[in-house]
């Protein structure tokens, strides 16, 4: 059986930098569900294939609220974005394609206060998680390795739903 935490409300106030993989970018749960939940003041697509199309790259950035403000990076450009919690108004997200961006953005030393799972859909080679969550053999191996170096990764399709870590999500599932 699944065992769902419950939210706090001291996620929703003060700081943060969450790094949320969802393979369908920014759309309106992103936007709706989390950016405005959490009054996100910095919403960051980072992908490598729109940021080098101009027309998708301004497609995507009009899709940001100009009351939120973001961008979309490369994952170079986003590996330079500096994240600033001095002035105590970081209230960022990031949002990546594939567990591999998430992996290379952690590893390049974009740390998370967490890895959200928020959208990662059926393909070939996939298990299913849950009805929003199915991931590889090997994206499992490269979630589990950052756990271990103290990534927080959870299992979250909104910020106002329960959640769970992956290894609880795994254990439930043997």
């Amino acid at each position: 059986m699944i065992k769902w935490r419950r939210r706090t409300d001291e996620e929703s106030r003060g700081n943060f930098f969450y790094l949320r993989i969802d393979d369908r970018l920014i759309h309106g749960q992103v936007v709706v569900g989390w950016g405005t939940v959490l009054d996100v003041n910095h919403l960051v697509l980072v992908n490598d294939r729109i940021a080098a199309n101009p027309y998708e790259r301004e497609f995507y950035r009009q899709v940001i609220p100009e009351s939120m403000g973001g961008e979309v990076e490369s994952l170079s450009e986003a590996m330079n974005h500096d994240i600033s919690r001095k002035e105590g108004n970081c209230r960022c997200i990031f949002v990546v394609a594939s567990v591999e961006d998430a992996r290379r953005l952690i590893e390049g030393g974009k740390v998370p206060d967490a890895l959200v799972l928020g959208g990662i859909h059926a393909q070939e080679g996939r298990k299913r998680i849950l009805d929003y969550l199915y991931l590889s053999e090997a994206e499992i191996s490269i979630l589990q390795g950052l756990a271990t170096k103290g990534i927080k990764v959870i299992i979250r399709d909104l910020p106002t739903s329960d959640f769970m870590t992956l290894q609880e999500a795994l254990q439930a599932l043997r």
